[in-house]
């Protein structure tokens, strides 16, 4: 680890000063973390100083910390960012250490930080990523951000899981990203290196580049020496002109600034951002995407309709990831489109064409399945159930649990049950009565043991059958119980389901939001139809389904 220690900090400070003190316009921040029990990088107290009074030397403002727990990670950052100023041009921000990640985005853990991670403790004291975006976001085009990245190892935790995962990157911001000793040998041996092209050396590194990647960039590359020229006469409209370009934020916007005022106070700055949008991958269509103002109902909707076809965005929640953006993408390939993962109206509309007739076909595919069920259904009946007997209607509920008549066969069996039970002698009925109020396995076994040829000598065999459960149906129904839990579907939602249900003649009981025994048949015999997992719990994929079937009805 010494040798990280030394090129870390050493190779930063000769990336922020490849020129002479031309760039006192540079700042730089960055948090070293190494104090959690098994890491230790970016050096003693002293190299640390060294390092910052080479780049103080140079003309580049910096602010460090290391080892850092939550308060003076926040006095570090504060620092920074209250000496930013108008003459700031280009931003570098690099964080070491242990990263978690959650609904609200990712974090730079404190030193004493608890493993397993405590989500209170992480959302409430971490360093947020999101903060040092938001300042690089103002320098689109001259913004890095590298994580070094620690042990991912640590125990998740409810809403909150080890390593930075994935975050939105504002424009124009390019983000380097590996693990500590990759970023390690990439800093140390390549940036230091004048005019240096980070890009490539990054990813000829083996390290993950994401967010604003130009075929060349560097970030403190040496200015052109040009001839001075008399300031531009700024009457005003210069400014009023620049302000109204910034707040556009667009290739337009930065263009006609520069018609109108080629040489003007802030020429060179509506160049580097007019650059940086036409560099950004797929800025177009990107923006395109934006201009439509999707709704997060919208891009539910969106995400549904790319499920229907087969494409997984590893959730609906109208949130469009890294899993929603391949989804998009490998639907447009499959299009014959650009593969950008961007949308427009154009691609939206169709695809929620494609869904619609997906889902018919889905539909009629299960309404004939559902008729031959119904057909075997109803000619086992006839073989079985029918003639009314106990073995016959055992045997079809055997065969048809959720069959269209297994409600009239439980109701027949029960008429059976009753008067057997009326006929049985008294010792045999107590017996029996004993077994049923325990009803578990030995008390059913310990009546047959005691009369195996009793008036409810079947009847206790089929309880035996009924909780005689595998450990593999238990897990799988456990694992549907979790799914469900998983959907947090409130009380609206459940009504929702069993109104479809309803709907489709699968008699799923009262519509109150609660799923009874006959809202549980209702959803298998769902499920079974349309060769889902017959559970007779509700999935994502499950509900999905249902969603789409009700949009056709």
């Amino acid at each position: 680890m010494t040798r990280f220690t030394m090129t870390l900090t050493t190779a930063l400070a000769t990336m922020m000063t490849l020129a002479t003190p031309g760039w006192s316009d540079g700042r730089a921040f960055f948090v070293g973390n190494a104090d959690y029990g098994f890491l230790s990088f970016l050096g003693r107290p002293a190299d640390m100083q060294q390092n910052a009074d080479t780049l103080a030397a140079q003309g580049i403002s910096v602010t460090s910390v290391q080892d850092a727990n939550a308060a003076q990670m926040r006095r570090a950052f504060t620092e920074f960012v209250d000496g930013i100023d108008d003459d700031t041009s280009q931003v570098a921000i690099i964080l070491a250490g242990r990263f978690a990640a959650g609904a609200g985005g990712a974090y730079l853990l404190p030193v004493d930080a608890e493993d397993p991670l405590d989500p209170a403790q992480v959302l409430m004291q971490a360093f947020p990523l999101d903060a040092a975006l938001a300042i690089l976001a103002q320098y689109p085009g001259r913004a890095v951000l590298a994580l070094a990245e620690g042990d991912v190892s640590a125990q998740n935790s409810g809403p909150v899981s080890a390593g930075a995962g994935e975050f939105t990157i504002p424009q124009g911001v390019t983000v380097i990203r590996g693990e500590l000793s990759d970023v390690s040998r990439f800093v140390g041996g390549v940036v230091a290196a004048p005019d240096a092209d980070l890009i490539r050396a990054a990813r000829r590194a083996d390290l993950t580049v994401e967010g604003f990647a130009p075929q060349t960039l560097s970030l403190f590359d040496q200015p052109e020496q040009v001839q001075a020229q008399p300031p531009a006469r700024n009457d005003g409209k210069d400014d009023d002109d620049w302000a109204r370009a910034l707040s556009a934020n667009s290739e337009q916007a930065y263009q006609d600034y520069l018609d109108r005022h080629p040489s003007g106070a802030h020429a060179a700055d509506a160049r580097q951002r007019l650059a940086s949008l036409r560099e950004t991958p797929f800025y177009r269509e990107k923006t395109a995407e934006e201009n439509l103002n999707l709704s997060r109902d919208a891009r539910r909707e969106i995400q549904r309709n790319l499920s229907l076809l087969g494409h997984d965005t590893r959730g609906i929640d109208g949130i469009f990831g890294r899993g929603s953006r391949a989804a998009i993408t490998a639907w447009q390939k499959a299009n014959g489109l650009t593969e950008s993962g961007y949308l427009n109206a154009q691609h939206i509309s169709r695809l929620a064409q494609q869904a619609r007739l997906r889902a018919a076909e889905l539909e009629e595919e299960a309404r004939l399945r559902q008729i031959e069920q119904d057909k075997r259904d109803r000619a086992f009946w006839q073989e079985t159930g029918a003639a009314g007997d106990a073995a016959g209607l055992r045997a079809y509920l055997e065969r048809f649990p959720d069959g269209i008549y297994a409600d009239l066969a439980q109701e027949r069996l029960k008429v059976i049950e009753d008067r057997e039970r009326a006929q049985a002698v008294a010792q045999d009925r107590e017996a029996w009565d004993r077994a049923r109020s325990r009803n578990d396995l030995q008390a059913y076994r310990t009546y047959l043991s005691q009369y195996p040829k009793g008036a409810f000598a079947d009847q206790a065999k089929a309880r035996i059958a009924d909780l005689s459960v595998s450990d593999a149906d238990k897990a799988r129904i456990e694992q549907a119980q979790a799914a469900e839990r998983g959907l947090g579907l409130n009380k609206s939602a459940r009504q929702l389901i069993e109104s479809r249900l309803k709907s489709l003649g699968l008699k799923p009981g009262k519509i109150d939001g609660k799923f009874d025994d006959a809202t549980r048949r209702a959803i298998r015999r769902y499920q079974d139809a349309r060769q889902l997992p017959v559970t007779g719990y509700i999935n994502q994929t499950t509900f999905i389904r249902l969603m789409a079937d009700s949009i056709l009805r």
